[in-house]
């Protein structure tokens, strides 16, 4: 997960936003400052140490989902390094054996990075602002893999938390003016309802993530965050839950999954009304179309 070069704005950061996000999920690629850091952070919020290993098996479920609904192309936007198997695009094609799968990231040396990891047929990496969707949507590495009258999902996963309301909503009406019926955004966003922290303790941890990456957190209430992303499109059962309790008996994971209540999720349907999102949920795009 990496966000615009914002994140420097605030001079020179002990980690980088990707390089904490992979220690705290027990990823390879950061640095000893990095572990001192995700250390800290789970001694100032215990349990921090469980968010981004429950967030990406949140993704994985939710990516399988939507392989099981026949979704044939991915777009996962913020991507970071995609170097925790199973990957998304992994999961998305042992369902949909052709499924097409772009990641997106800005930071140069992940693209690099991802680039040199990414052998399999159908997937490839774009360096790409994920706030300027309009500029994505332009670029021929897209346009040559996406087919554009067709459901895309779009994966939003722990990134909008680093976004401006203002910026929310422009990322999201931009992707509602590009994407097809029966496409599908999949959002995991930090959220600010915290019943089981003081206040205090969750504005120490993000005072310190702030001050360690130079990178401004947006903590939201759920419905915050409902008010910014679902206009324009529907959200599938079960709604908004903890990213431990979206469909965590789904048969793709296994048990041994790390329960974090610290992130929310949300998978929603773009423009599909409230009458046919049943038989889309059922079946295939071509029996809602009836």
């Amino acid at each position: 997960m990496s966000i615009p070069e914002r994140e420097h704005e605030h001079g020179s950061a002990n980690s980088t936003t990707a390089r904490l996000y992979g220690a705290l999920g027990y990823g390879k690629d950061h640095f000893k400052v990095d572990q001192t850091n995700a250390a800290a952070l789970d001694e100032i919020l215990p349990g921090m140490r469980l968010i981004v290993p429950g967030n990406r098996a949140c993704l994985r479920r939710m990516v399988a989902t939507a392989a099981d609904l026949g979704i044939r192309q991915y777009i996962d936007l913020g991507s970071g390094l995609p170097d925790q198997p199973p990957n998304l695009h992994e999961v998305a094609q042992r369902t949909v054996k052709d499924a097409r799968f772009i990641y997106v990231d800005n930071d140069p040396m992940v693209c690099t990075h991802g680039r040199a990891l990414l052998q399999g047929s159908g997937v490839t990496m774009i360096e790409a602002d994920a706030r300027d969707i309009c500029a994505l949507y332009r670029t021929y590495e897209l346009l040559s893999v996406i087919e554009t009258g067709r459901p895309v999902c779009v994966v939003l996963g722990a990134i909008l938390h680093f976004f401006t309301d203002d910026e929310v909503k422009e990322v999201m009406e931009e992707l509602y003016d590009f994407l097809a019926p029966g496409s599908l955004v999949l959002v995991t966003h930090a959220t600010s309802d915290q019943p089981h922290y003081r206040p205090e303790q969750v504005q120490a941890a993000r005072d310190f993530y702030e001050e360690q990456t130079g990178a401004q957190l947006y903590l939201r209430s759920v419905q915050e965050i409902a008010d910014l992303v679902l206009p324009g499109c529907v959200p599938l059962r079960p709604g908004f839950v903890t990213t431990a309790a979206w469909h965590p008996d789904y048969e793709y994971e296994s048990a041994m999954i790390p329960r974090a209540p610290y992130f929310t999720a949300v998978a929603a349907e773009v423009r599909r009304p409230v009458e046919t999102r049943q038989y889309f949920l059922l079946g295939t795009t071509q029996e809602a179309e009836q």
